[in-house]
């Protein structure tokens, strides 16, 4: 510890003195003001008991450090990696997406052309059955008239 802190043991939550403590947790604190929250009834002097295992702690999270840090690296290098590819495939998706726009608007004007061609084609065969009728006529018209132009034997 500090010169000048002491370590309490909150028997309350700490939010009205503004720490986050909650009860029975630990916290170093400028002497002070540590015994103004005693006073207050919110905590007390931790034992010596306490106080050794507040020092282990402190010093097993210290020797922990480097690790997590090194953890946390991994892992944020890890995250940029993932955001990066992240982007490409969102990047990509657009692009296709662009296209498949672009096939869409194809297909429609082809789908137009077709619908285009099947009404000329419905008109061909309108004038087709129309031409066909006319030859018909004319069959029976021709074959009923006189035999004019027969040779004379």
């Amino acid at each position: 510890m500090s010169k000048g802190n002491i370590l309490i043991v909150a028997l309350l939550p700490l939010a009205a003195f503004g720490f986050p403590q909650r009860e029975n947790q630990m916290l170093e604190i400028d002497a002070h003001r540590g015994q103004e929250i005693i006073d207050a009834g919110y905590a007390r002097k931790a034992t010596g008991e306490e106080k050794e295992l507040h020092a282990a702690k402190q010093k097993q999270r210290a020797e922990q450090k480097p690790e997590v840090n090194a953890d946390y690296a991994k892992a944020s290098e890890k995250n940029d990696r993932l955001k990066a590819e992240l982007e490409k495939a969102n990047a990509a998706t657009e692009a296709a997406n662009a296209e498949i726009d672009g096939l869409k608007a194809d297909l429609e004007t082809a789908n137009a052309a077709t619908e285009a061609a099947n009404a000329e084609i419905t008109s061909l065969k309108a004038d087709l059955e129309t031409a066909n009728d006319e030859i018909e006529r004319l069959k029976v018209e021709l074959e009923a008239a006189p035999k004019a132009d027969a040779p004379k034997k």
